[in-house]
C-alpha cells in the first residue's frame, strides 16, 4: 500500500484533507463495533444531527470551542458517512463565517457612511444657524465681550 508522509493511505488522506485540523481521532466503539470520530470545532459553530448520525460534546471550552464525538447508532452507517457528515459541518460553518465576515464588513461600511452623512447634516445645520443669526440684526443686540454683557445699538455697528 502506498503511503503519504503522515503514514495514512492516499485515499484516506484525500478524504481527510477537507477536515484536516478538525479530526482529533477515530475510535471504534467496542460495545457495538461502530466507528466514532472525535473532532474539535471553534466556539459558536452550529452542529446539527441527522436521523442516523449524532453528536455530543465531550469537552466544552468557553474560548476555544468544543470537542465532539460524532457517532451513529445505525449499523448501516460506515466511517465514510461519518467523514462526509464532518466535512459538511466544516463546509457549512466556514460558509457561515464567510457570510458573517461579509455582513460585518457591510455594516461597518454603512456605519461609516452614515456617520459621514450625519456629520454633513450637523455641519449644514450649524452653517444655517450661523447664517440665520447673522441676518437677524436687531436694534439692540445683547453680546458678550470679555464675559461682560453689553448692548449694541444700531448706531454702534
Amino acid at each position: 500500500m502506498e503511503e503519504t508522509n503522515n503514514n495514512i493511505s492516499k485515499p484516506v488522506a484525500e478524504k481527510l484533507k477537507p477536515i484536516d485540523g478538525y479530526v482529533l481521532g477515530v475510535n471504534r466503539n467496542t460495545e457495538n463495533g461502530y466507528y466514532e470520530l472525535n473532532i474539535g470545532v471553534p466556539k459558536d459553530w452550529e452542529i446539527l444531527t441527522s436521523k442516523t448520525i449524532l453528536s455530543e460534546v465531550i469537552l466544552h471550552h468557553e474560548e476555544n470551542g468544543d470537542i465532539l464525538r460524532i457517532y451513529s447508532k445505525d449499523e448501516d452507517v460506515v466511517i465514510d458517512d461519518l467523514l462526509d457528515f464532518v466535512i459538511e459541518i466544516v463546509k457549512s460553518n466556514e460558509e457561515i463565517e464567510q457570510i458573517q465576515r461579509e455582513l460585518d464588513e457591510e455594516l461597518a461600511n454603512k456605519r461609516k457612511n452614515l456617520e459621514a452623512e450625519l456629520k454633513m447634516i450637523y455641519e449644514t445645520f450649524e452653517n444655517r444657524k450661523k447664517q440665520l443669526l447673522g441676518k437677524n440684526k436687531l436694534e439692540n443686540q445683547e453680546t458678550k465681550i470679555n464675559g461682560k454683557k453689553t448692548r449694541k445699538t444700531k448706531t454702534e455697528n
